[in-house]
């Protein structure tokens, strides 16, 4: 790795570290600056991305970001799992849909994470027993015993709504 880019990377996890103690405006600062010491530094874009939408509910902005931070970092799976959260926060199945297509290829991503917002997606869309078959999907990749009685309380709660539609 080159010097600039340890560099970038190095004031990078300095900007992670502000934002996970909460210091969300000198993060934005420093995460600013980077963009425009390196305009292409896609990870700068992401974290942005979740500041405006988890912080500061701005989320054309976070969306743009994410869709920036993807374009300039595509190997990078932090704003694929992002902009799934803020469609799926926004019921946007269809697009939602296409961008799991998208990202399910990205090496690294959090397969759990990706699975669930699929089968979250599908719950949504009325897409009762796919959903049931996907989040089925994650149980042998999950290895936490209360995420597994979440998926089980997730199969159940699909289970009731396809039950209630047939009332």
């Amino acid at each position: 790795m080159n010097e600039k880019i340890e560099e970038l990377e190095g004031k990078f996890r300095y900007a992670d570290q502000l934002i996970a103690d909460n210091e969300l405006e000198e993060a934005k600062a420093l995460l600013f600056s980077l963009i425009e010491e390196e305009p292409r530094f896609g990870k700068a874009y992401n974290h942005i991305g979740w500041i405006y939408e988890t912080k500061e509910k701005r989320y054309r902005e976070a969306e743009e970001l994410y869709k920036q931070a993807m374009e300039f970092t595509p190997d990078y799976p932090a704003p694929y799992i992002n902009y799934l959260y803020l469609l799926n926060t926004e019921l946007r199945g269809e697009e939602a849909e296409a961008h799991i297509q998208k990202a399910k290829n990205v090496v690294g991503i959090n397969k759990i994470s990706l699975w669930t917002e699929w089968a979250y997606m599908l719950e949504y869309t009325g897409r009762f027993e796919e959903s049931i078959e996907k989040y089925k999907e994650i149980i042998p990749m999950q290895n936490n015993l209360e995420k597994l009685e979440q998926l089980k309380t997730d199969i159940e709660r699909v289970r009731k709504k396809a039950d209630m539609l047939k009332l």
